[in-house]
């Protein structure tokens, strides 16, 4: 699934127009296959610290709105439930709540973030952060639904796009701090907040379930690429983390994490 941002949150989702001036060209793209996860699994870590131990988040905006948070169930799961006005005009800056989890956890196999939440349809962002010292990670929903929906991150990198959105960010997350490296290794502290609060508007949302999903190795394959009537199949079975790389022709670059060549494969369909 490809998503594609922009700063002021226009054409997301998963598809775009291309308007291409010059002669037709190759296609020409760069895929990473991401873990594999399961919410059940009984390896995942649940990071659900107690509703009291939530407190105001240091470093926000003197025009902030106030969030409240409460304990409250989704789809049966235990979570919590956000709830703020903003009384100005335009969007609202970030406002959240910070709680110190009990021990720090060990993440490094636990990368991905799954989590349900129960959406009030009224266009806030929520957003969820893990914190390592003074590194952070940074998850992000847009509440533009109603009901409860399943969300799923196999990296907080996934959500980089993002972060140039909501500069600045008034000293409470600094973005060179969310995207320059993660320790996965000691993760102490929590955060939960919300965004982009419509003016005059409140909101109330809800978050629960909130787990780091234990990577599992299950593997990619043969993935296949459409675009329009045309669709061509990667062949072959790809290891998670693992980049393919195509550049046009009848074959494709399969590279380990640390983007180095492992091997060749052949594409199929049309090019």
């Amino acid at each position: 699934v490809l998503s594609f941002n922009t700063v002021d949150e226009r054409h997301l989702g998963t598809t775009c127009e291309l308007d291409n001036p010059f002669a037709p060209q190759p296609l020409r793209l760069e895929l990473r296959v991401s873990g594999a996860f399961d919410h059940d699994a009984a390896d995942n870590i649940a990071l659900a610290p107690p509703g009291g131990g939530f407190q105001r988040g240091n470093g926000l905006s003197t025009d902030a709105p106030q969030v409240t948070i409460t304990e409250e169930a989704v789809t049966g799961r235990t979570g919590y439930g956000l709830a703020a006005r903003h009384d100005g005009e335009g969007l609202s800056r970030p406002t959240r709540v910070v709680a110190t989890l009990p021990e720090p956890v060990d993440l490094r196999g636990h990368r991905g973030l799954g989590l349900w939440v129960r959406g009030d349809a009224n266009g806030e962002l929520l957003f969820l952060e893990l914190t390592s010292g003074e590194m952070v990670r940074q998850y992000y929903v847009p509440v533009d639904f109603a009901g409860e929906r399943y969300f799923e991150f196999p990296l907080g990198e996934a959500c980089c796009g993002r972060y140039y959105s909501y500069a600045p960010w008034d000293g409470f997350a600094a973005w060179h701090l969310a995207l320059k490296g993660f320790d996965y290794g000691r993760v102490d502290r929590l955060c939960l907040g919300l965004s982009r609060i419509p003016g005059g508007k409140a909101v109330s949302c809800a978050v629960a379930g909130i787990k780091a999903l234990k990577e599992l190795g299950t593997p990619l394959q043969s993935p296949v690429l459409r675009l329009g009537a045309a669709s061509m199949v990667i062949e072959g079975a790809f290891a998670p983390w693992n980049y393919l790389v195509y550049m046009g022709g009848d074959r494709v670059e399969v590279r380990d994490e640390a983007f180095r060549l492992q091997r060749e494969v052949p594409i199929t369909g049309d090019r």
